[in-house]
């Protein structure tokens, strides 16, 4: 059986700290990697990120922790509306059938006027072809 101690893992910032410590430890105190440090956190997480562009310019993108938390809630609410529908569909089905039932007539009034139209379109070009009507 092995004597050596289990070493248990170390927080991120704890993390890079310690090997900011090792590399420059002579010319940094202790405070102030820790500072650097929580800087360096702060500005990858909380600050706004400016990405530039190929051409030139740049393009201006929420923190990091916002883009995760958005992401993350997004995943969550179609989670949720997902189990909704599933336990509601005669309450999904009832406004599925009142929105096709308003709109359907409507879209079916449009389908025969764009059809009408191109008949009407095709019917004024061959009679201008065959000289019927002047060009």
């Amino acid at each position: 059986m092995s004597t050596a101690a289990v070493e248990h893992p170390k927080s991120l910032e704890a993390r890079i700290t310690q090997r900011l410590h090792e590399s420059i430890g002579d010319l940094v105190t202790e405070a102030d990697l820790k500072a650097m440090v929580a800087r360096g956190v702060e500005d990858a997480l909380f600050r706004p990120r400016t990405i530039p562009r190929q051409y030139g310019g740049s393009d201006t993108k929420p923190a990091l922790v916002e883009e995760l938390v958005s992401k993350f809630l997004d995943q969550q609410m179609q989670a949720a509306v997902t189990t909704w529908i599933a336990e509601n569909p005669e309450r999904l089905q009832g406004a599925v059938d009142k929105v096709v039932a308003a709109s359907a007539g409507e879209a079916f009034l449009h389908y025969l006027d764009l059809r009408f139209e191109s008949i009407a379109r095709m019917t004024v070009s061959e009679m201008k072809t065959q000289g019927l009507l002047p060009r």
